[in-house]
């Protein structure tokens, strides 16, 4: 049988920090641990050095909806394993400050996934080796994967490579 994390020794060690676990739980079999934005990257590292060493995932989920609050806007989420067992850690960010520590030092995977959630999310990640946009384009303006992105929003026009028009380089005119 795999040992599971102990959300209560987490729980202790934030406490030490002046922090706490705010929630736990199982969702689907998979424990989860909700923390303040401060005692993320505290979190992470606890989870590191209790041998969660295989990344699996990290990424967001965007609550916007009309009366919600704006301290609570996304839930950023980080999936960790060890052997057979997974584990989720949980942080609630507002609209108007998405920031958290990148745990791209931790787990080098994971800087790719953090350079996505800016891209798509608009969630910056402080210590981050290289975060800059990873799916879209430079000049791209927003981030479209906020609900209150606007679908039918006009985008500037970049035209690169040797299929642009009027590049002068073969392309189509």
């Amino acid at each position: 049988m795999t040992s599971t994390v102990d959300w209560d020794d987490l729980d202790r060690v934030l406490r030490g920090l002046g922090l706490s676990v705010l929630q736990q739980g199982h969702a689907f079999g998979l424990p989860w641990a909700l923390v303040p934005p401060a005692a993320w990257l505290p979190s992470a590292t606890f989870l590191s050095d209790a041998a969660f060493t295989l990344f699996v995932d990290i990424t967001a989920v965007d609550l916007h909806r009309a009366g919600a609050p704006a301290a609570e806007r996304f839930v950023v989420q980080l999936m960790l394993g060890k052997a057979a067992t997974r584990v989720m850690l949980r942080v609630r960010l507002g609209v108007s400050e998405p920031v958290l520590p990148s745990v791209a030092a931790l787990w080098p995977g994971a800087t790719w996934f953090e350079r996505e959630l800016f891209d798509m999310y608009g969630v910056r990640f402080t210590s981050h080796p290289d975060l800059r946009r990873i799916l879209l384009y430079p000049e791209f303006v927003g981030h479209p994967l906020r609900k209150d992105y606007a679908k039918l929003h006009r985008q500037p026009l970049v035209r690169v490579g040797p299929l642009s028009r009027g590049s002068g380089k073969g392309g189509a005119g």
